[in-house]
Parts: structure tokens; C-alpha cells; sequence
């Protein structure tokens, strides 16, 4: 099944396999988009 996600964050997709379990995983990734995140959007040296 797949869930339209926000079109900003692209969706990603994991699949992990042991023995007899299988798990998969689908998630929307943010994306930074040539913005400076650390230093910047998130100062050094302070708790958010």
C-alpha cells in the first residue's frame, strides 16, 4: 500500500529480511534543499 506523503519530504523505502520475518517500512524524508540546517536552523550549542 502506498500513502501519498507530503511532497516536500520524498518518501523512502526499507525492506529487511531474517529468517522466516520480513519487515518493510515506507517514511517521508526531509529534505534540506540547499538550506544550512546546522549553525543555522539548528544554533551550536543550544538544547531544541
Amino acid at each position: 500500500m502506498i500513502y501519498n506523503t507530503k511532497k516536500n519530504s520524498p518518501e523512502q523505502f526499507e525492506e529487511y529480511a531474517l529468517n522466516n520475518a520480513e519487515v518493510s517500512v515506507r517514511y517521508s524524508a526531509p529534505s534540506k534543499k540547499g538550506r544550512a540546517i546546522f549553525g543555522d536552523l539548528v544554533p551550536y550549542n543550544e538544547v531544541w
